[in-house]
């Protein structure tokens, strides 16, 4: 940045000139308040803790380069920010920004660590910071095609669990109207033979009505055969009557008959 670029208050400091909005990639910006060299968007630090310490609030931002933000700021413990304006990572032990990546130990290191991994990968941490982005911009992409094909397969599944529902509703139906139809005949049956059963019953009752009604008739026949023979004598032509005498045999025949049907029953 040339001299008639910069704008310098009454108390030193820089105010930093209107970025062009045309330019992708704007040349020097920037200006160390310290040793006064330009500086670009990626070499320029603030000291975020002497910002916020400023009473006056029109005061111009003060930007610094590497070495003066790191004897004069970090090695205070303030909280440093690049000129994009992201927390910096100060090296705890030696006090200086960590600037590099070490790809083998997965950590970020300070100029004076990063001779301690001989032999080790290292990457810049402006370039692995954009590496990291461009993959958890991928990876956010894929996880949105994934949540949507997701939604999807819900949806999918959701339409298949109510057609399973449906269906099983009708089965359901189906069945017990089978069950109904074929269980039909079996209940006219079980009506019949409740029907037979009383018939059955009934006529048992009637048998055995039957058999008490012979038994007392003919203890009353037995009793009339006596009287006539009392009343005829032995000579009588009805006591010589061989049908006559043929009725005890036939009353001592049925019996035995209505006996049988009696243990039957």
């Amino acid at each position: 940045m040339s001299d008639s670029q910069r704008t310098v208050t009454e108390h030193g400091d820089e105010v930093l000139p209107e970025e062009d909005a045309s330019s992708e990639t704007p040349p020097s910006l920037y200006h160390c308040c310290s040793c006064e060299i330009d500086l670009s968007v990626d070499e320029a630090y603030r000291c975020q803790t002497c910002t916020e310490e400023e009473s006056d609030l029109s005061h111009p931002v003060k930007f610094f380069c590497d070495p003066c933000v790191t004897s004069g700021h970090i090695r205070k413990q303030h909280v440093i920010r690049d000129g994009h304006l992201r927390e910096v990572t100060v090296c705890t032990v030696h006090k200086n920004l960590c600037q590099m990546f070490c790809e083998t130990c997965d950590e970020l290191v300070c100029s004076v660590c990063s001779k301690t991994h001989k032999s080790h990968t290292f990457t810049p941490v402006d370039s692995k910071a954009l590496d990291v982005k461009s993959e958890v911009s991928k990876l956010l992409v894929d996880l949105e095609k994934k949540e949507k094909l997701a939604l999807v397969k819900r949806e999918e599944l959701a339409t298949s669990l109510r057609w399973v529902d449906e269906e099983f509703e009708k089965m359901k139906t189906d069945i017990m109207n089978s069950l109904k139809s074929k269980l039909a005949p079996f209940d006219n049956l079980k009506t019949a033979a409740s029907e037979n059963a009383a018939s059955i019953r009934t006529c048992k009752e009637a048998s055995r009505a039957a058999q008490f009604l012979f038994f007392g008739c003919g203890g009353e026949i037995f009793k009339h055969q006596e009287n006539l023979r009392r009343s005829f004598g032995s000579s009588s032509n009805l006591y010589g009557n061989k049908e006559f005498q043929d009725i005890p045999l036939k009353l001592q025949s049925l019996s035995k008959l209505f006996k049988k049907s009696s243990l039957r029953t």
